[in-house]
């Protein structure tokens, strides 16, 4: 079994989301339209779902509502408390976020609070019981057919202590569809985006 830089970041994990597409693409031409897809490419829904998952806080959701849409999703993701963790192009790219246990409590004052890490190395010492751990990736590895590829994106959770994951539980109940609902919708994008140049 191959070791992804996603195992390296996070091998154990308490919850876990996967969602994947068949590209008839290189492995670069698929990896750059991915990296290069933005906001407005994929759905006026992901902005939506963006400013409602930041409305509770208001300096957050003001900040969401002064974006510029058109730049790449992962540089806007990065520009909103998601940390890059690392790369290997055209193989994979890694980024996380620190989350509170208590996020979906929004009648709580530090509920929405993210903590924002400026490196891989900041992000993995980082061990407040009362948080979340998020870890995530772009793939792209070889389909079972000459000229595509498989391009994929999972996400794995685990909390700093069980009591953050079991605060964290409803909010993951809640929130999976959508998360699922984005990530088709950017993987269909890519497809579209990178199946375009073989035109």
């Amino acid at each position: 079994m191959t070791t992804t830089l996603l195992d390296k970041y996070m091998p154990q994990y308490d919850v876990t989301e996967v969602n994947s597409i068949r590209i008839q693409a290189s492995p670069e031409t698929g990896y750059n339209a991915l990296m290069e897809l933005s906001v407005t490419e994929i759905s006026d829904i992901v902005r939506f779902l963006f400013w409602l998952r930041a409305l509770p806080e208001k300096p957050a959701a003001k900040r969401l509502a002064q974006l510029n849409y058109s730049k790449p999703f992962l540089k806007t993701m990065l520009d909103n408390g998601f940390t890059a963790l690392a790369a290997k192009p055209p193989d994979e790219f890694v980024f996380g976020m620190i989350a509170p246990g208590n996020i979906g409590r929004f009648w709580k004052k530090a509920a929405m609070k993210n903590v924002s890490l400026k490196d891989a190395q900041s992000f993995m010492a980082f061990n407040d019981p009362d948080y979340i751990r998020v870890v995530a990736n772009f793939s792209i590895t070889a389909a079972d057919k000459p000229g595509w590829v498989i391009v994929s994106t999972e996400s794995r959770s685990k909390g700093l202590s069980k009591k953050a994951f079991r605060h964290f539980k409803p909010y993951w109940a809640v929130i999976r569809p959508w998360s699922g609902l984005i990530r088709r919708l950017l993987l269909k994008r890519t497809k579209r985006k990178a199946e375009k140049q073989l035109l």
